[in-house]
């Protein structure tokens, strides 16, 4: 699916999409700095805002990959203000 987003149209369906902002190594290996991995997340995560037109991206600034352990407040905020949105339509 990722190399094919374009094919996937969601309309104006609201997506938000949540990316851990703070870079993380691997335990146990100093040497990796995983530059190259972190760039082709960002540039899927970037990809996967194009699936609706209204989408939006959120920066979790404390997070790494587990956003959902690391800032659950967010991801709580996030839904709520999304509910909160659609009640409104």
């Amino acid at each position: 699916m990722y190399e094919h987003y374009d094919q996937y149209d969601l309309g104006d369906t609201p997506l938000v999409v949540i990316t851990g902002g703070k870079k993380k190594k691997p335990e146990g290996d100093e040497n990796w700095s995983g530059k190259a991995l972190r760039h082709h997340s960002r540039q899927l995560q970037k990809d996967f805002l194009k699936l609706s037109t209204n989408s939006q991206q959120v920066i979790a600034k404390k997070s790494g990959h587990s956003i959902h352990l690391d800032q659950p407040e967010l991801i709580a905020s996030v839904i709520k203000n999304m509910l909160m949105e659609l009640a409104k339509n």
